[in-house]
């Protein structure tokens, strides 16, 4: 069984029941042959990997029934991967297909193949636009000055440009302590000043205890601020930490004084960028600058690991204090390479649409319930 598409790529199918293919001569294809503990093991072999990638929180967020697994190979090595969010009409072949923050293309400690992405994108095409009819989105984990190649392998396999969501901070920690203290800016290397005066402490932990802890502290802040646009629930965000493998588990940390919990922080370390998550202070934290001593312990210890960047959890248009905050760690402001969608089927459009409707009068009502 052949499978052909643009780049005149050809798709020989070698095991119906494990869906197990076979790309021009170097690579082949796997979808969903894996399990949850694979597919965690394989999530450590790609630096571009994040929390949103995982087993767990994918099935937190969409349903673990709804999950697809796509595995590129170059011989016995995964050159590629990538999670779906796959939601099928009810009835009639078609839906609408998710790949967020993916597909994962950067291996380990190696060099960018782009050979492999333009293989990986191609294969999602053929499979979900392709063999299930469906709407195809993918929000690709690329930031900065790669973004531009990344987009235009997607065009090249027929993807649309849909725009961009999301800019944050980029801290390379890969230069000394001293000099990354250095580019703090002066305003808030005062402020960690200040704070390293008022006798705080940091303890880090990945369990439950400490982690209802900062949501204690989240929830104050929420009451007083009202944040609307929050990167993920921090109640599913709870739940995905208990699913999750010891050595995929995000990492709390709780700044302290005298035991008293102040600020709180929520961190995710599975590829070679650590992601800010979660955040928050009490009004004592806030009144001796809790947040900036957290900070910067949590930099200390992400540079003790060898993590090479820190995302600072992206900028928001309706709260300048935190971006303020954030960009005065030093870091490069960044923008992300956006939303890229394709589709075949007029009725996957549709259903798309539909979901989409449903998913913003969901948000309004409890808006307004609030």
């Amino acid at each position: 069984m052949f499978f052909s598409g643009k780049n005149k790529a050809s798709y020989l199918l070698l095991n119906p029941a494990k869906k197990t293919f076979i790309l021009h001569s170097m690579y082949s294809l796997e979808v969903d042959t894996v399990s949850n503990t694979e597919w965690s093991t394989l999530l450590q072999q790609f630096d571009d990997a994040t929390i949103y990638q995982t087993w767990p929180c994918g099935a937190v967020l969409w349903g673990a029934g709804r999950l697809s697994h796509v595995v590129l190979r170059n011989g016995d090595e995964a050159a590629g991967i990538a999670q779906v969010a796959a939601i099928q009409t009810p009835v009639l072949r078609g839906g609408t297909a998710l790949v967020f923050w993916g597909p994962l293309w950067r291996r380990r400690g190696g060099t960018e193949n782009h050979r492999a992405f333009a293989r990986l994108v191609e294969s999602l095409r053929v499979e979900y636009v392709g063999r299930r009819g469906m709407f195809l989105r993918v929000i690709p984990n690329e930031m900065g000055s790669n973004e531009n190649e990344v987009r235009e392998t997607l065009e090249r396999a027929g993807f649309s440009w849909k725009g961009r969501f999301y800019r944050t901070y980029i801290l390379d920690i890969s230069p000394p302590l001293v000099d990354l203290r250095k580019q703090l800016r002066q305003k808030w290397r005062n402020c960690l000043n200040r704070a390293e005066k008022e006798d705080l402490t940091v303890r880090d932990d990945t369990g439950n205890e400490v982690y209802e802890t900062f949501y204690a502290i989240f929830q104050e802040m929420q009451e007083r601020k009202k944040i609307a646009e929050i990167s993920i629930d921090p109640l599913q965000l709870r739940e995905i930490q208990k699913s999750l493998p010891e050595e995929l588990k995000t990492r709390i940390f709780l700044c302290e004084k005298e035991k008293r919990p102040l600020a709180g922080a929520v961190i995710s370390v599975i590829g070679d960028t650590a992601l800010l998550v979660l955040a928050a202070s009490n009004a004592e934290g806030r009144s001796v600058m809790a947040s900036y001593f957290l900070q910067w312990n949590i930099i200390v210890w992400l540079k003790m690991k060898g993590v090479r960047f820190y995302d600072l959890g992206g900028t928001s248009p309706i709260h300048p204090e935190v971006n303020y905050f954030k960009a005065g760690i030093g870091g490069e402001n960044v923008s992300h390479a956006g939303s890229f969608e394709q589709c075949a089927n007029p009725l996957s459009s549709l259903f798309d649409r539909s979901l989409g409707i449903l998913k913003y009068g969901r948000k309004s009502l409890s808006r307004k319930i609030s």
